[in-house]
C-alpha cells in the first residue's frame, strides 16, 4: 500500500484497519453545507491515538484541516463490538500519490476530548493484542 519504508516517525502506535471514512475540508462552524465538491469518501488503512492514514481519490494539500467522520467496529467471527461514531478535526500531514489515481493521506488529529481518546486507544489495544496472540 504505502511506498514509505523508512523508520517509524509516529508518536502513538497505530493498527491496520480497513474502514470507510467520510471527510470534508474544514469550514467555519456555522456552515453546514456539504456538496459533491466538498465531501469525499476514503478507506482508513490505519488508526492510532494521534491520527490515521486513509486512501482516497482526493488530492488534498498538506496542511489542510479536514473534518473526518467514521465509525470503529471490531468484528471477530459473528461477534461485533461497536466503539462509536466519531467526528474529528484533523490536519493533513502527508500526501503520497499511489500512482493509481489515489492518494495516501496521513492525518494528525487536531483536538480530541478524553472520552474519544479513550475509545480510540481501547480499540487500538484490542486489535493489537489480538494480532500479537496470532
Amino acid at each position: 500500500m504505502s511506498k514509505y519504508s523508512g523508520p517509524e516517525r509516529r508518536k502513538y502506535k497505530r493498527v491496520r484497519v480497513s474502514l470507510t471514512v467520510v471527510f470534508r475540508k474544514n469550514a467555519p462552524p456555522n456552515v453546514l453545507i456539504r456538496d459533491d465538491e466538498s465531501e469525499y469518501n476514503a478507506v482508513m488503512i490505519d488508526i492510532g491515538e494521534g491520527g490515521m492514514a486513509i486512501l482516497t481519490a482526493a488530492n488534498i494539500d498538506i496542511g489542510t484541516e479536514i473534518v473526518i467522520l467514521f465509525s470503529l467496529l471490531d468484528t471477530v467471527g459473528k461477534m461485533r463490538e461497536f466503539y462509536g461514531n466519531f467526528k474529528l478535526t484533523g490536519k493533513v500531514t502527508s500526501n503520497v500519490n499511489q500512482g493509481d489515481d489515489s492518494y495516501r493521506l496521513g492525518i494528525a488529529f487536531v483536538a480530541m476530548d478524553e472520552q474519544t481518546k479513550r475509545e480510540i486507544v481501547n480499540f487500538v489495544e484490542v486489535i493489537n493484542s489480538r494480532s500479537q496472540d496470532s
